[in-house]
């Protein structure tokens, strides 16, 4: 079982990202997160990834490099895949290797 002694400031951030983009209807992700990075005068990515682009829009790019953006957009995919609530985001990642390892699932 896991538990956990604090809030973690990284999971509480990937929550209320996956919160937003799960949120939208599938069909519409990408259109909607593009929105997102057009209103926020960020360049769009070459990969047109929905969790990747709202973490782009919302994260200063001195703190999250595109290693880590991509390893939390993956691990995001991945309990989106396994339709995991926000609220139990960071139990699931925890418990599927953390954010290094949750997404490698998907490959």
């Amino acid at each position: 079982m896991y538990q956990h002694a604090s809030p973690d400031p990284v999971y509480l951030y990937l929550a209320r990202v996956y919160k937003v983009v799960t949120s939208w209807p599938k069909a519409e992700r990408v259109k909607y997160a593009r929105e997102m990075l057009k209103l926020a005068n960020k360049p769009v990515p070459t990969t047109f990834e929905p969790f990747a682009m709202v973490i782009l829009c919302t994260s200063s790019a001195a703190r999250v490099d595109n290693k880590h953006r991509n390893r939390w957009a993956r691990a995001l995919q991945y309990a989106d895949q396994n339709n995991i609530n926000s609220k139990a985001l960071e139990e699931f990642i925890v418990e599927h290797g953390g954010l290094a390892k949750c997404g490698n699932s998907l490959f």
